[in-house]
């Protein structure tokens, strides 16, 4: 009898027509509608959250990027500022012109061992070496025949101990046109 006991207890027949199962069948499957439900429910609250949360952000981006334009029209630059960028305007296209000629005047018979440009005065000072005199005096003319410079020889010495006699020559450039 024992034996049967067990057996019996250890298997569910959902299908018996004892009324007290009917009713612990039904309560469960109402209790997990009731869940499903509410589950349903919490997911579909925190997406519409989620979706008014992403939309304030984007109208919070759009509206400070709208003040920072709005703020910069407002502020503009000041006089003192348009006045020193075209000061640093004019500096760095004097620079680029300096180094431009300069580009342009290399021969293949001069080296440039050193170059000091002196923004603010409109200046160079080059230390070349030369081949010979003559290349350096090449190198002069050339910057010379440019329209905005001017060169002059400041130096010449000869390079001791190379028995090619190369010389060392030092220029003094100056940007002579669009000056302040």
């Amino acid at each position: 009898m024992k034996a049967m006991w067990i057996r019996a207890s250890a298997t569910l027949d959902l299908a018996r027509t004892d009324p007290s199962r009917r009713w612990l069948v039904a309560g469960l499957w109402v209790s997990a509608l009731l869940v499903s439900l509410t589950v349903w429910h919490d997911w579909t609250l925190m997406m519409q959250e989620s979706a008014q949360a992403d939309l304030l952000a984007s109208r919070l981006a759009a509206l400070s990027a709208q003040q920072e334009k709005t703020m910069h029209r407002n502020l503009g630059p000041a006089a003192e500022e348009q006045k020193l960028r075209a000061v640093f305007d004019s500096l760095s296209v004097s620079v680029s012109s300096i180094l431009d000629g300069i580009g342009v005047a290399l021969t293949p018979d001069v080296a440039l061992l050193k170059l000091d440009v002196d923004v603010a005065n409109r200046m160079a000072a080059v230390e070349l070496e030369a081949r010979n005199v003559v290349a350096a005096m090449v190198f002069q003319q050339r910057l010379d025949t440019q329209a905005d410079l001017g060169a002059r020889i400041v130096k010449i010495a000869p390079k001791k101990g190379d028995p090619n006699n190369p010389v060392i020559v030092t220029l003094a450039i100056a940007l002579s046109i669009g000056q302040p």
